[in-house]
């Protein structure tokens, strides 16, 4: 029960962490949703969810289409 108390768990989607973990790591240089789900260790559906999310907030675009996926980058004004 302490190790629960103490440990809360991951994230929760609804606050917006998951959007600004993907923005840090993006940023970082991980940049396809594959590298990105096996960092934030969620599903690669999820990561998807939130990368269409930020792209229609103009605040990530998509690069070139690689082998590994598409390459994501932070949208510069």
């Amino acid at each position: 029960m302490q190790k629960i108390i103490e440990n809360p768990g991951r994230e929760i989607y609804a606050r917006g962490e998951t959007k600004k973990k993907i923005l840090e790591l993006i940023n970082q240089g991980t940049a396809t949703s594959t590298k990105l789900s096996k960092k934030m260790n969620r599903r690669l559906v999820t990561i998807n969810h939130f990368l269409r999310k930020l792209e229609d907030e103009e605040k990530i675009k998509r690069g070139s289409l690689k082998r590994e996926g598409i390459i994501w980058s932070l949208k510069n004004d």
